[in-house]
């Protein structure tokens, strides 16, 4: 998993075999530590959504949770994903929205394992 933060907007980039990993039940996972010895976690889940097709939800100080919507995603892969992907817009507190986006590397293939750069 790739996380851009640009100003209010987070993209998230799996690869297909996170994706499949989402759309069977379990969880993709990224933990960066940081030299104060503190850590920060972002964790990716499916699930089915009432309201959108992505939420993030702060677990706590340390750590924070994409939920993308179960049927999106499916359908998502289905039609074969594209760079456009899934996204989302919601509403912050001082009324600055937040933009997600899910976004699914298709040129990375199947099986073969990331390294790290």
């Amino acid at each position: 998993m790739n996380l851009r933060i640009s100003g209010q907007s987070l993209r998230f980039r799996i690869d297909p075999d996170e994706c499949d990993r989402l759309l069977d039940g379990g969880t993709v996972s990224s933990l960066t530590r940081l030299p104060s010895g503190s850590s920060l976690e972002i964790r990716l889940r499916a699930r089915s959504l009432d309201q959108d097709v992505l939420s993030l939800e702060e677990v706590d100080a340390t750590a924070l949770e994409l939920l993308v919507d179960w049927g999106a995603l499916g359908d998502l892969m289905a039609r074969h994903p594209r760079i456009t992907g899934l996204s989302s817009r919601p509403d912050t507190p001082d009324g600055d929205p937040l933009e997600l986006s899910l976004e699914i590397d298709v040129g990375f293939p199947r099986g073969r394992v990331r390294r790290p750069r």
